[in-house]
């Protein structure tokens, strides 16, 4: 079982300017605890993601990071996108969409 963050996201970016010490180990501990909670089949997959997002986090600025983030979650939506799409066609249901590229 996960223990609730006694932050919200307004105070972390407070703590984060306050006490950067102490907003890393409450970031680690809100981390695990999502890693944790994570279903068996995916965690160690999740595991690796975040362990990558943490080295390109120590070795890029924020904006760097961000920036980083974004396209990764674009390219998976997109991998979700293609696969959403070869599923309805293999049983045939059309498209209600465009594809994300033609949007």
């Amino acid at each position: 079982m996960t223990t609730p963050s006694p932050f919200e996201h307004g105070d972390l970016s407070y703590l984060a300017n306050l006490d950067p010490e102490a907003f890393e180990a409450e970031r680690n501990r809100l981390i695990a605890n999502a890693l944790i909670a994570t279903p068996a089949p995916h965690r160690a997959a999740c595991i690796k993601l975040q362990q990558e997002l943490t080295e390109h986090r120590a070795t890029h600025t924020p904006a760097e990071h961000m920036a980083f983030i974004a396209a990764r979650m674009t390219e998976n939506l997109e991998n979700l996108d293609d696969a959403l799409r070869l599923v309805g066609h293999a049983v045939g249901v059309k498209p209600v969409l465009k594809p994300l590229e033609d949007r």
